[in-house]
């Protein structure tokens, strides 16, 4: 059985910890110029895109990913409205009514 750390002078525990605290600083530093030789001084390799500087760039992203959204569910109400026509609006079969009724209530008649 290995002895527990209790057994350890309080010496022992602290020339340890200083001995890790200094491996770790060693490979901090170490990743950080690997870094800095990939990437320029200052700026990390962790893959995160940079922060926006405004709101308006995020924003104008999801206004336009809202407009995208829109247009399908228009275009997909226009098909609806396409097959009720050609079908005298009788549906083929359930799932074609199912998605009548889900594609009504989501644009309106």
């Amino acid at each position: 059985m290995a002895p527990s750390l209790r057994d350890w002078p309080a010496e022992d525990h602290l020339a340890r910890f200083i001995a890790r605290v200094a491996e770790m600083l060693e490979e901090a530093g170490r990743t950080d110029e690997e870094e800095d030789s990939r990437c320029g001084p200052g700026r990390r390799d962790d893959g995160l895109p940079e922060p926006p500087r405004t709101a308006a760039g995020p924003l104008e992203k999801i206004r336009a990913a809202k407009q995208e959204l829109e247009r399908e569910a228009r275009d997909k109400a226009e098909q609806v409205r396409q097959e009720r026509a050609a079908q005298r609006g009788r549906p083929r079969d359930a799932p074609q009514k199912k998605r009548w009724q889900r594609t009504a209530a989501a644009t309106g008649p």
